[in-house]
């Protein structure tokens, strides 16, 4: 949580200055590594680099809910 003392921060003081960016064609495996090297917890999809129109955002959540289907999927694979 963000401590109430931070909610007065003008916007500016927080934004991301360089957001990862990714198309939709990018595979999550790519996603992941933006996310590790750069400490970021989303990724913006964009229609195309040019435009840069979002499309929709990856989130650290994301991944591991994706994660963890694919990890039961393989449990029940096994069993």
């Amino acid at each position: 949580a963000i401590p109430s003392s931070k909610w007065n921060l003008p916007v500016y003081q927080v934004i991301i200055r360089a957001p990862l960016i990714l198309e939709p064609d990018d595979n999550l495996e790519d996603a992941i590594k933006l996310m590790v090297e750069t400490g970021e917890d989303h990724v913006y999809v964009v229609s195309d680099r040019n435009s840069r129109r979002l499309v929709g955002v990856v989130a650290g959540i994301d991944v591991i809910r994706k994660l963890l289907e694919i990890v039961s999927r393989l449990r029940l694979g096994s069993s």
